[in-house]
């Protein structure tokens, strides 16, 4: 601690106690100035910048490519599959209708056999 004698400009004297220690000016935070603060500042600032840029241009832009490639595929999937879905449903309608108008032949071709073969047993009971 030391006392000092300070003199003012109209002549009058006081003494000032003046402790060893260090005070921040006001202008002064955490021991750094402003323009040390701003350095700082735009440094973290240009560093994260950079960084984010990075992180979009290696891994977030061409992961979302391949998102719209894959939903792209999948699409194209979707619409192929339709497409068969739909030529298979028309076929097996071919092949339904075809299967009726057999199974309606064999029915009518059933009917003159048992046909014929009652005549013949009828004219041969007759004979």
């Amino acid at each position: 601690m030391k006392i000092i004698r300070r003199e003012q400009p109209n002549g009058c004297s006081f003494f000032d106690i003046k402790e060893r220690r260090r005070t921040m000016p006001p202008h002064a935070f955490l021991g750094y100035s402003l323009s040390e603060l701003g350095s700082i500042f735009l440094l973290i600032t240009g560093f994260g910048g950079w960084f984010i840029w990075l992180v979009n241009h290696f891994i977030t832009r061409p992961l979302q490519d391949s998102i719209n490639n894959l939903a792209n595929t999948v699409q194209d999937f979707k619409n192929s599959s339709k497409e068969e879905h739909r030529e298979f449903k028309d076929h097996f309608e071919k092949l339904d209708k075809k299967l009726e108008e057999h199974e309606l032949k064999l029915t009518r071709d059933n009917e003159e056999i048992k046909t014929l073969f009652n005549r013949k047993e009828k004219d041969n009971y007759e004979k």
